[in-house]
């Protein structure tokens, strides 16, 4: 029996749910619910892997071993188990210009790990079969097959295993498949040694490679090999440990579809330190040209992403090193570059940019103002009586007192750095530039006005009688003004 909307039979019903007994009684009276999928194409077996249910899971592999395993989207249970393995987020977003986002939701990610662990702490159950398990279950039922089965993006098992930096699903992946699933590739032609080296996972690179070492030569449908990948997604790590490989020598001069080496590739972004990286490597052709007749210091030169002062320097190393500029990039380089930047929505931009900036120069301003003041007019006073001490602080030994005097002053030059920042920046018309002096200097002044409340409390504290209800009022409410700073935008 099934239901009208979603062709869900009992059982899918039940496994849904996390009911292992009905779902045990209900294979245990037909069998041949296991062989029903529902409208998503989602088998029995596939929804208690994806939902997490493994008892029920490994109940099927063990006594229904031919059971399909069939998912939506093109996927198997294999995938649902390697995905399901990782306890990472699996969504992206990138996060606004401006804001705090990524910070939040790092802090948020730890939270709520901390709070899981915390409530698992004394509910310790029997021994649960895990992923890696059910892992070894299917590919033991289901042959090499299954891990050679694309979804709708192309994407294996191993695909999704090197995406989330699984070491352990990768390798177990690739040790029980006689084919060599490394060299499988995506619709677009990207292989899962691409998909590691563009999320930063070298250990899964190094096994990857390690169990097949051709794969490093594998390249997608824009001719980018995993160094190009790496790059364009700013994985300094992954670039050294290329750099630092013998066998991975072939990558570093590279070409793509349109000539670019990696050094092109790195040249028309702005990670400094790749940059440098390469451009110091003597290996790494200077000289090279790609097909619209550009060299790595052209793409630099014309880069808007790179403040003047190290576009200078790393134009002159490699300048030194021959690598000069086109002669066409020296006539119309600049003409060529205006063309291709929107610049209507450059402009744009930019007045919002400066909007922004103005509120942030404000706020530090004031901030800078208060705290200034603050250093000048210390709680409790300054000594009177004896000579040797006057003029000094009288709170001074008071350890609220010294949180005071620290606050404050991380408060005033943060806040003071910052304005000196935005000043810089408003005579800056690079929006790029802009937008990194702005980033800046809002750290600057979210630091600053933390510190300001902390200075604040602990002033306020110093000048109380110790071990009172005051005392304690003042403590506590400044206790909960430094959670709302720091958690307030979780």
């Amino acid at each position: 029996m099934k239901n009208l909307k979603e062709k869900d039979t009992a059982l899918h019903v039940a496994i849904k749910n996390g009911n292992f007994g009905v779902a045990k009684l209900l294979m245990e009276k037909d069998p041949g619910l296991l062989e029903l999928v529902n409208n998503a194409n989602e088998s029995p077996l596939f929804l208690a892997v994806e939902g997490g249910f493994l008892d029920i899971a490994q109940h099927i592999l063990q006594q229904f071993p031919s059971a399909p395993c069939c998912g939506s989207n093109g996927m198997n249970a294999l995938h649902a188990a390697v995905i399901r393995a990782h306890h990472a987020s699996m969504f992206e977003y990138q996060a606004p210009d401006l804001s705090l986002e990524k910070f939040r939701r790092l802090l948020s990610g730890f939270l709520l790990h901390a709070g899981d662990q915390c409530t698992n702490i004394g509910c310790r159950k029997t021994y649960q079969p895990t992923q890696i398990d059910i892992m070894r279950l299917l590919l033991e039922n289901g042959g090499h097959g299954l891990a050679e089965e694309k979804d709708v993006f192309g994407w294996t098992p191993l695909h999704c295993a090197a995406h989330l930096g699984h070491l352990k699903a990768t390798r177990l992946l690739l040790h029980h498949s006689p084919t060599c699933i490394a060299y499988f590739r995506d619709n677009e032609g990207v292989s899962a040694l691409h998909i590691a080296a563009r999320q930063g996972h070298v250990n899964v690179m190094e096994e990857i490679i390690g169990h097949n070492p051709d794969a490093c030569d594998l390249v997608d449908n824009r001719g980018w090999t995993p160094l190009h990948a790496a790059i364009t997604n700013e994985r300094l790590n992954v670039v050294r440990y290329i750099l630092k490989k013998p066998r991975l020598e072939n990558l570093i001069n590279a070409v793509d579809n349109e000539g670019n080496t990696p050094l092109h590739v790195a040249a028309g972004r702005d990670k400094y330190s790749i940059i440098t990286i390469l451009v110091n490597d003597l290996r790494v052709h200077k000289k090279a040209q790609n097909l619209n007749f550009q060299k790595p210091i052209d793409l630099i030169r014309t880069n808007p992403n790179i403040g003047e002062l190290y576009k200078s320097m790393i134009t002159k190393k490699l300048d030194s090193q021959g690598g000069r500029p086109s002669l066409r990039s020296l006539v119309h380089g600049m003409d060529i570059h205006e063309r291709e930047v929107g610049q209507e929505n450059k402009e744009m931009k930019s007045h919002r940019l400066k909007n922004i900036s103005n509120i942030h120069l404000l706020v530090a301003s004031l901030i800078a103002t208060v705290t200034f003041t603050a250093g000048f007019t210390m709680p409790g006073g300054y000594e009177q009586d004896q000579s040797s001490t006057k003029g000094l602080a009288m709170l001074s030994n008071k350890t609220s007192f010294k949180v005071f005097v620290i606050a404050d002053s991380i408060a005033f030059y943060c806040s003071s750095t910052s304005v000196f920042i935005q000043f810089c920046g408003s005579l800056e018309h690079n929006y790029h530039l802009l937008l990194r002096f702005t980033r800046v200097a809002a750290t600057l002044t979210y630091i600053s006005s933390l510190g300001m409340g902390l200075a604040f409390t602990s002033a306020m504290h110093a000048v109380m009688p110790d071990s009172t209800m005051l005392a304690w009022y003042t403590f506590i409410s400044g206790i909960c003004g430094m959670f709302v700073y720091i958690f307030g935008f979780l």
